[in-house]
């Protein structure tokens, strides 16, 4: 539900982005704005300029939104405006927000919160802590979230700002709910309802309403929830906010879905389906055939629920595809740069081949020689334009790749976590299948279901590990001391049960308990390299040893076993992802772990190896700064 969750933040913070039509408006300000022109008015043309892009982002068309607030911006900076500008990157900033752009949407917070803080605006501070909050809440990094909330929430409270302080303490519960900490959640929903209904902010009031209705679906409270959807939903109509009011027919479908009163429930999901379908809100129409779907399959209606079923899934390649086509076209733009390279190099290599010929009939024709050498001036010129042309267009095509690499590994990240609801929705729908229709199965059926949950496990590992591999190449490190004996001791500790069943002997020298490094990550390294020298082991008296001793300015650490040993030949391939020695039939896994490893080991600045040979045990080292 975390996409309910951000699209009533933007509705209910942000009403501007609410879909209304605000046609006649813009027309009448566009004239307004030609008068100002004509008189030379560069204030009031800058607040015109700003009220336009605020009503073209009011109606969804962002990009002439953009346009507009760029041209407030820019006449802001040159007369000093500084009210135009610090609004005028608020709302930008927002835009690129809702477009998925957080880089550019928290370049333009950064430059707002810099003009409040030399303003000493304490006001328009808050705001744009909230409001870089938000940007880290999207981008999923829960922590540096709640810290630009907590710090706008204190700020708000010193200023008794009720409205900020409702923000902020709304914002933090729904943190709390995607971290899945349904006390604190709960807690903060429920004081920022308090607040709301305090100071009768009738928006916060259905916002908070619904978050505190999530929490009571949680805790499988449907009557409770209930009550509180409907209270959000009745605010929603009155303020006339169709969005909002999608949003909780939907919750209140699912709610009667969950109690297993059909009726109500494809009563409320088809009505909520409609007014998304309204507003052109693809993605939650989306969500909504495939709650839809199951609700139809809950109620025996299974031809509907294949209906609603098949138009989830063209809609989802539909959506799919169009992000397909936006990195087709940024290849086809690479590819343009590759070619216009290569014909730069190839007009250089044809400048040289003239000058060649002309250095050849100076030589024998000496009264050319004035004439050649300022040939050879004017060539050499044009040859060093182009060469400078050719090495701009290399580095401005090394950029686009290395953009385009950390695209990649964005969309690796988005779609193996994306991947787990399609699969987890494939794992219901044959546990239902198997409750109804169990008995009615042979034994070749049955045994057929035992290979689907077996894949549907295998599936889930593989996106969890792809997942934890993405995650390293994308997020932010942060460093810390961490004690690696403590670590080792937890790590044995919990895998303590197959070490005993499997009888290995495990012997650890003193290690560091001092070390700078992400102790999140790094228990990573440890975690797999031991579970390895498990799954690897000598089959007669198993042993692990893990040492750690200085070396220069590193730490080098071992993880050595006596299990069956690695071939020379695979030495360099046991880092790769997804490359495997063995067969799932001797032994199981994805052959992700080490490339985890070595991920790592080399972002916290150091190197990683192993020493082995075939049925002699494998010796695993990686260095650490000290």
């Amino acid at each position: 539900m975390r996409s309910l969750f951000l699209l009533l933040l933007l509705v209910y913070l942000f009403p501007s982005l609410c879909w209304s039509n605000n046609t006649e408006t813009i027309d009448s300000l566009q004239q307004v704005l030609k008068n100002y022109q004509t008189q030379n008015n560069f204030s009031n043309q800058s607040k015109t300029l700003l009220e336009i892009g605020k009503a073209y982002q009011s109606v969804n068309q962002q990009e002439e939104a953009l346009q507009y607030l760029k041209q407030a911006r820019e006449l802001a900076k040159k007369y000093d405006y500084k009210e135009i500008l610090e609004q005028s990157l608020k709302f930008t900033a927002i835009i690129y927000l809702a477009k998925g752009n957080y880089e550019e949407s928290y370049s333009y917070q950064l430059q707002r919160l810099q003009i409040s803080q030399a303003q000493k605006d304490s006001v328009n501070i808050i705001k744009s802590y909230y409001d870089i909050g938000s940007i880290f809440f999207y981008q999923e990094d829960f922590h540096k979230a709640l810290k630009h909330y907590r710090k706008a929430m204190e700020m708000a409270k010193s200023l008794k700002d009720s409205v900020s302080l409702y923000h902020s303490t709304a914002a933090i519960g729904s943190v709390y709910g995607e971290k899945k900490d349904s006390i604190l959640s709960f807690s903060y929903n429920l004081r920022s309802l308090e607040i709301a209904e305090a100071i009768g902010y009738k928006v916060g009031v259905a916002y908070s309403a619904r978050n505190v209705g999530q929490n009571y679906m949680a805790k499988k409270k449907y009557k409770n929830a209930l009550e509180s959807f409907k209270k959000s939903l009745d605010i929603m109509r009155e303020l006339g906010n169709v969005a909002g009011e999608a949003i909780n027919l939907w919750a209140i479908g699912n709610v009667y879905s969950k109690m297993e009163q059909h009726e109500p429930a494809l009563l409320h999901l088809e009505e909520a389906l409609k007014l998304a379908k309204q507003i052109g809100d693809k993605s939650h129409v989306r969500e909504m055939y495939e709650d839809i779907a199951e609700a139809y399959f809950n109620a025996g209606e299974l031809a509907k629920a294949y209906q609603y079923q098949k138009k989830y899934v063209v809609l989802k390649d539909s959506l799919v595809n169009e992000e397909r086509v936006k990195q087709m076209s940024d290849l086809q733009h690479q590819n343009e740069l590759q070619q216009t390279e290569l014909e730069i190099l190839k007009k250089e290599q044809q400048l040289q081949n003239m000058l060649k010929v002309f250095l050849g009939v100076s030589a024998v024709l000496l009264l050319m020689i004035s004439i050649l050498l300022f040939s050879r001036y004017r060539l050499q010129t044009q040859s060093n334009a182009m060469l400078a042309e050719a090495n701009k267009a290399i580095q401005d095509q090394n950029k686009r790749l290395e953009v385009t690499n950390s695209d990649l590994e964005k969309f690796a990240y988005i779609a193996s976590h994306d991947l787990k609801e399609p699969l987890r929705m494939i794992g219901g729908y044959i546990t239902l299948i198997e409750r109804r229709y169990g008995d009615n199965f042979n034994d070749n059926a049955k045994y057929f279901m035992g290979f689907i949950h077996e894949a549907i496990q295998r599936m889930y590992q593989l996106l969890d590990d792809l997942l934890t591999y993405s995650k390293l190449n994308i997020k932010e490190h942060t460093y810390q001391k961490a004690n690696t004996q403590e670590m080792v001791s937890k790590i044995l500790q919990k895998l303590q049960p197959e070490l005993i069943e499997h009888q290995i002997a495990v012997q650890t020298d003193d290690l560091p308990k001092y070390l700078t490094a992400n102790e999140e990550e790094l228990k990573l390294v440890f975690q797999n390299l031991i579970s390895n020298a498990i799954k690897f082991r000598n089959k007669q008296s198993p042993r692990i040893d893990i040492r750690c001793h200085k070396n220069g300015s590193y730490y080098l650490f071992e993880v050595k076993d006596n299990g069956i040993g690695i071939q020379s030949e695979y030495l360099d391939k046991v880092f790769v992802p997804f490359q495997r020695l063995h067969t799932r039939d001797h032994y199981e896994g994805n052959g992700i772990g080490l490339a985890i490893c070595k991920k790592v080991v080399e972002q916290h600045k150091g190197k990683i190896w192993v020493e082995s040979a075939e049925k002699k045990g494998s010796t695993f080292y990686f260095s650490l700064p000290l």
